[in-house]
């Protein structure tokens, strides 16, 4: 099981908040739905569109989060809807959940916390899933690699392995060198 093909509804205030996790979802193949306040997202889902998951930012303009949390598990518990709740770090939030189906993360971001949270909330082991969140977008944004002559320096080589592995899951070689005189 991946993530293409699932659909991600975001419901964040924040333009940059959207936008990182929209990037993120759709190098992993998802389709993303992104929405501004807590009730275009209500008026989204009530007109019957589906989503996998939801990532709902603390910070919202016209509602808190944590309510629209509520919310969303109590008039579309039928969905099951998986949510993802964010929150700053400087937030001091009593952890109260709703009800189960709520998973915390919180701001500022790191990718590999991104792609665990939304592989934990969508049931999937994040460990085992690991090599999903690059492969399939990365091969398919690159279905023909450009005539391109790569100069990797590196001076440690256990990068220079791991650049060399990335750069050949997408097609291309480079001649390595450890410093910038060779």
């Amino acid at each position: 099981a991946t993530l293409t093909g699932k659909c991600l509804l975001i419901i964040g205030g924040s333009l940059g908040i959207r936008e990182v996790f929209t990037h993120h979802a759709q190098f992993c193949g998802m389709q993303v739905q992104s929405v501004g306040t807590a009730a275009a997202a209500l008026r989204y889902i009530a007109q019957g569109n589906w989503a996998d998951l939801a990532i709902v930012n603390s910070e919202l303009p016209d509602m808190a989060g944590l309510t629209l949390t509520h919310h969303l598990q109590t008039e579309f518990a039928p969905l099951g809807l998986p949510l993802i709740l964010l929150h700053p770090l400087s937030q001091k939030v009593a952890r109260q959940t709703p009800s189960t189906g709520v998973t915390w993360l919180t701001k500022p971001l790191k990718c590999r916390q991104i792609r665990n949270a939304i592989l934990s909330a969508l049931g999937q082991n994040p460990a085992r899933q690991a090599a999903d969140w690059l492969t399939p977008s990365v091969k398919a944004t690159t279905p023909h690699p450009l005539p391109l002559r790569i100069l990797l320096v590196e001076d440690i080589a256990v990068n220079q392995k791991v650049a060399l592995r990335l750069l050949s899951q997408i097609g291309y070689q480079a001649e390595v060198v450890s410093n910038g005189q060779e």
